[in-house]
C-alpha cells in the first residue's frame, strides 16, 4: 500500500491530480494580475497581449524537447515531474520582483513556460509506466486530469480574493496583486520536496499492477470454468 491508506498506482495518481492543479494555478495567476500591473506600470493593451502570451511561447517551444526528455530519461521521471512544477514555481515567486522591467518579466515568462512544459509529458510517460488494464487506466486518467479544473477554479478564485488584500509582512505590503505569485509560487516550491519523499517508486507501483490484474485475471478465469 502507498501513504494514506492508497493503493500505489492510485498515490501516485492523486499526486499528479494535484500536481497538474498547481501548475495550472501558475498560468491563472498572470490573467488576473495583468488588470492591476498594467495601471501600475502603465502598459498599453499591446503591453498587456505580450505578457500574457509569452508564457504559451515557452510552453510550446519545450513541448518536443520535454517529451523526449521524459522518454529518454523515464528513470528519473519522478524528478523530472517534480522539477516541472518547482522551477516554473520558483520564476512565479520573483515575479513581483522584476516586474518593473518589462523585457526581464518576459523573458521570465517565457522561462516559466519553458519549464512547465514537461509536466504533460511526464504525466502521459506516467501512464505508460504505470502499466494498469484498459479500465483501470481510464479512470486514473480521468481523475489526473481533473486536476486541470481544480486549479483553474482554484487558482481565478484565490487571484480574485488576493487581488484585493493588503498582507503586511515586516512593514512590507507584499499584498494584491504581487501576492498572487508569491502564495502560488510557495505552494509549488512545498509541494515538490513532498512529491518527492511521498511517491511510491515506479517499481513498487507497476509491480502491485501486475499483482492485482493477475488475480482479477485469475478471478475471471475461475468465474468462467463455471
Amino acid at each position: 500500500m502507498g501513504c494514506f491508506g492508497l493503493q500505489p498506482d492510485w498515490h501516485i495518481a492523486v499526486l499528479l491530480m494535484s500536481g497538474m492543479a498547481i501548475v495550472y494555478t501558475l498560468r491563472i495567476n498572470m490573467s488576473v494580475a495583468v488588470v492591476d500591473m498594467a495601471d501600475d506600470f502603465d502598459w498599453s493593451d499591446n503591453d498587456k497581449g505580450l505578457v500574457l502570451s509569452s508564457f504559451y511561447v515557452g510552453y510550446a517551444l519545450g513541448q518536443i524537447p520535454s517529451s523526449l526528455m521524459c522518454m529518454t530519461y523515464s528513470k528519473y521521471l519522478r524528478n523530472i515531474y517534480a522539477l516541472s512544477i518547482l522551477l516554473p514555481s520558483l520564476c512565479t515567486f520573483v515575479t513581483p520582483l522584476l516586474a518593473e522591467n518589462y523585457g526581464l518579466l518576459i523573458s521570465l515568462r517565457v522561462l516559466t513556460g519553458i519549464f512547465e512544459s514537461a509536466t504533460f509529458p511526464a504525466t502521459f510517460q506516467f501512464y505508460q509506466l504505470l502499466d494498469a488494464e484498459p479500465d483501470r487506466r481510464t479512470k486514473m486518467v480521468t481523475f489526473i486530469m481533473s486536476g486541470v479544473y481544480v486549479g483553474t477554479i482554484l487558482g481565478f478564485l484565490f487571484s480574485g480574493l488576493l487581488c484585493h488584500q493588503d498582507i503586511f509582512v515586516g512593514g512590507t505590503n507584499i499584498g494584491r496583486w504581487p501576492s498572487l505569485f508569491y502564495s502560488f509560487g510557495l505552494v509549488g516550491c512545498v509541494f515538490y520536496p513532498f512529491f518527492l519523499a511521498t511517491c511510491p517508486g515506479l517499481a513498487q507501483a507497476r509491480s502491485h499492477v501486475r499483482t492485482q490484474s493477475r488475480i482479477l485475471s485469475e478471478a475471471s478465469m475461475s468465474n468462467a470454468s463455471f
